[in-house]
């Protein structure tokens, strides 16, 4: 589907009113990383490939995570690599599954 992107890591998020999101995405040589999002059908398998977001926050690698509290949408996920100590996990914070506000976790 994007080709110049892994597309591992995914995970599924249900919001309180019931819709499910998949979330996903990586870079290649532990750069470029995208984060994907779609909201999946009924049968929490299937989706229309037109309404896929990009929805990159500052520094995203991989292993997007998405949580909910106090109605705000906590996005988790990895920076750096692995392997060394370049490797981090940040967080992200919007209103909505699709929008986050830079926030870095420290």
């Amino acid at each position: 589907m994007f080709p110049e992107y892994h597309m591992i890591d995914a995970e599924a998020f249900i919001d309180d009113d019931g819709k499910a999101y998949l979330y996903w995405g990586s870079g290649l040589n532990w750069v470029n990383g995208h984060c994907f999002v779609v909201q999946l059908n009924d049968d929490m398998v299937s989706y229309d490939e037109s309404k896929i977001k990009d929805v990159t926050p500052p520094n995203f690698f991989e292993a997007p995570f998405m949580l909910k509290k106090n109605n705000k949408y906590y996005l988790m996920y990895s920076d750096g690599k692995c392997t060394n100590s370049t490797y981090k996990v940040r967080y992200s914070v919007g209103d909505t599954p699709y929008y986050y506000l830079a926030r870095r976790k420290k």
